[in-house]
């Protein structure tokens, strides 16, 4: 993903710690665009986007995420999960493309 994204957002080259700025502002933009209701909390959780996120473990975030969806971790990591990164992963593409 990094690589795509720097290449089409013009961050390409050998600075990869740039590319993964981008990539960042990039993932943070996508997420805000899921909205505000529990998808969007759920994703913001699952990412670490916030200040009860930052810096947990991914199951942590997932426990955080699935509160935000009233369902059990497990169930989100097999039902909501996949949706909420191919939703994420659809924003940035259009991010991307619209640049």
């Amino acid at each position: 993903m990094l690589k795509l994204v720097a290449e089409e957002s013009g961050a390409s080259g050998d600075d990869q710690y740039r590319q993964a700025l981008v990539l960042e502002r990039l993932l943070c933009d996508a997420l805000s665009q899921l909205g505000d209701g529990g998808y969007g909390r759920a994703a913001a959780d699952l990412f670490g986007v916030g200040p009860l996120t930052k810096g947990r473990l991914l199951k942590d975030r997932r426990r955080f995420a699935a509160d935000q969806l009233g369902v059990l971790p497990s169930t989100f990591r097999r039902n909501y999960e996949p949706i909420i990164l191919r939703d994420l992963a659809v924003e940035v593409w259009r991010m991307v493309r619209s640049t």
